[in-house]
């Protein structure tokens, strides 16, 4: 069961952080390339038609959500689900929407949750636990009978694919509200989403607010990395899983995040956006040199690294000291925090590269340097 829960980490965190979609230019009102390209938001008079451009990686058309006020007469308009706002009662079923409703101050709202293991924050963990929200879904399997029990308003929920939890959520006249902030090319896209979530309850002038600040800070950390004009250290990725060692594709949401930090990664000259497989043989001749090493895959220390390959102490950042994984907030179960505010904050996950890269291991906010 231990081994399981890293490998599910370790999955998550390169679907989460290596995985995007090309979402084409479209007639919407952001036009600078770190903002979201996969939602757009149109004020109609009284209304706001809210439109998700790709509910999932190999969706053909968007979804349209119209957002009005109790007693309105709706507008003669195309859209796929007319949402009555503010929403009061939601539930949420992954963890990256519950990030962003707790930064909005909306906790209040929310009346389930997915499968609290994976789940970082101690407030919602609390608050299940004394009952006031409900779990609704315990190793995948949806629990629709105390779904139906806490009547929510909507729910929120990524589509991964057009599966069939979808199609019985509608079956019991439960509005979805797809979220996918996962498909999005830049950290500052994916933030942005916070938005998205803000205008179902009515708060969206706060998330313009929060999303402003996080975007400032980001930029300007992003001077500093170019005023320092320092050496870029070559940055190494991943680890071998079942024979395959995968590492960030050049132009994952990884790989962007190390260039920002002023790190010189090793695979950006590769056109993937996802994880790509390569041998270890491979990985050794190109980068056994690298001057850092992070994201280590499912490993905690280094001993445990040479348990099943001890070739990994011919790589240089091994024997200096400059291994890094993201486990310095995180559940039992393998719930890390990385996956939470970090898609809420980049800006803070920028940092923790930054200092990583620099040597300031007494800094790091999500990731830890890894134990002998």
């Amino acid at each position: 069961m231990f081994k399981q829960i890293h490998i599910i980490v370790a999955v998550c965190f390169i679907f989460l952080f290596s995985c995007s979609s090309e979402i084409k230019d479209q007639p919407i009102e952001n036009r600078d390339k770190n903002e979201a390209r996969n939602f757009r938001v149109q004020q109609l008079d009284s209304f706001v038609l809210i439109s998700v451009l790709k509910t999932h990686k190999s969706a053909t058309k968007p979804v349209h959500y119209l957002l009005h006020k109790k007693g309105d007469i709706l507008p003669d308009i195309s859209y796929t689900n007319a949402i009555e706002i503010p929403l009061n009662r939601v539930v949420v079923t992954n963890t990256v929407d519950m990030a962003f409703m707790i930064k909005l101050g909306l906790i209040d709202r929310i009346v389930a949750v997915s499968d609290t293991g994976y789940i970082y924050n101690t407030s919602i963990k609390d608050d299940v636990r004394k009952g006031e929200i409900k779990q609704i879904q315990r190793l995948q399997v949806m629990d629709y009978e105390t779904l139906i029990d806490v009547s929510p308003d909507a729910i929120f929920m990524q589509q991964i694919d057009d599966g069939s939890t979808s199609e019985k959520l509608k079956e019991l006249g439960i509005p979805i509200i797809y979220t996918a902030d996962y498909l999005e090319n830049s950290l500052l896209g994916r933030a942005k989403w916070i938005t998205f979530i803000a205008s179902f309850f009515q708060c969206k002038p706060k998330a313009d607010s929060i999303y402003s600040e996080i975007s400032q800070d980001y930029a300007a950390q992003l001077q500093t990395v170019k005023d320092q004009r320092g050496k870029r250290p070559k940055v190494l990725t991943g680890a071998v899983y079942e024979g395959v060692w995968f590492v960030a594709g050049g132009r994952s949401l990884m790989a962007r995040c190390i260039q920002d930090a002023g790190g010189d990664y090793i695979w950006s000259d590769n056109d993937q956006t996802g994880g790509v497989p390569y041998s270890f043989e491979k990985v050794f001749t190109e980068a056994s040199e690298a001057d850092i090493w992070i994201n280590v895959s499912n490993y905690r220390s280094k001993d445990r690294m040479l348990q099943e390959n001890t070739k990994y102490e011919l790589f240089k950042p091994f024997n200096q000291a400059r291994m890094y994984n993201y486990y310095k907030r995180m559940t039992s179960r393998g719930g890390s925090d990385v996956f939470e505010s970090a898609i809420v904050e980049p800006n803070l996950l920028l940092r923790d590269y930054i200092h990583m890269f620099n040597g300031q291991d007494s800094a790091l906010h999500y990731y830890q340097l890894m134990e002998s």
